[in-house]
């Protein structure tokens, strides 16, 4: 088997459009989608199986406000204090890779309900960038 894990540790400072987001995004798909994020603790042990063959890597010194995302497609590691992932983990396969219809149902994540923790697009405002 073939793993890789993606490893990210840029922030983009790229304005977001304001025709991308919720809006564009009906409550059933919302819905739909949340759901997908709602994994039981042995579906939690079977990403990290599956993504994280290797373990979980450690985080820096002084990370006090990370969080471990499990998703059935990947594990991503979220730092709140910078509100942003700063790893993502996941296996890709030939098979994997598929063609879908794009959904624009961007919106935070429900997974993350501290509210200082949680971007939104206000932080992208040209006026108003991360650096």
């Amino acid at each position: 088997m073939l793993f890789r894990v993606l490893l990210i540790v840029a922030l983009s400072t790229v304005p977001v459009s304001s025709s991308l987001g919720a809006k564009t995004c009906k409550a059933h798909q919302k819905a739909a989608c949340n759901a997908l994020l709602d994994l039981d603790s042995s579906d939690k042990t079977t990403a990290k199986r599956t993504h994280l063959p290797y373990g979980v890597p450690t985080s820096p010194d002084g990370a006090a406000n990370e969080l471990l995302l499990h998703q059935q497609e990947m594990i991503i590691n979220y730092d709140g204090d910078l509100r942003v992932p700063t790893w993502i983990g996941y296996r890709l396969r030939d098979n994997d890779i598929q063609s879908r219809e794009r959904i624009n149902c961007f919106r935070g994540d429900p997974r993350i309900t501290d509210a200082n923790m949680s971007a939104t697009l206000d932080d992208y405002k040209e006026d108003n960038q991360i650096f």
